[in-house]
């Protein structure tokens, strides 16, 4: 089943200010979700479906419905402790 994707704006936003390397391997990494939304280096969060891949100290976060098929970018962020995660649910 071939995904599709779906952004927050606060994500879409986040993406553009990501240094060149780092965007390079996100965007990557996000278009590998289309075909494979839970790869190896994807790590399960305390939500259930929510995951997030570590690119160094950047954090991109995601979650999957498999019923409707859609990846959804919730979050790029530079983790800078546990507010990278916090208000996920409101997005």
């Amino acid at each position: 089943m071939r995904y599709r994707l779906k952004y927050t704006d606060e994500a879409e936003h986040a993406l553009l200010r990501v240094p060149g390397l780092y965007r390079q391997r996100i965007r990557r990494a996000i278009e590998g979700l289309v075909g494979n939304p839970r790869p190896d280096k994807a790590e399960d969060t305390r939500a259930p479906n929510r995951f997030k891949i570590k690119f160094g100290r950047w954090r991109l976060i995601y979650d999957v419905n498999d019923d409707s098929g859609i990846v959804r970018i919730l979050r790029v962020r530079l983790k800078t402790g546990p507010e990278t995660y916090m208000g996920l649910d409101d997005l």
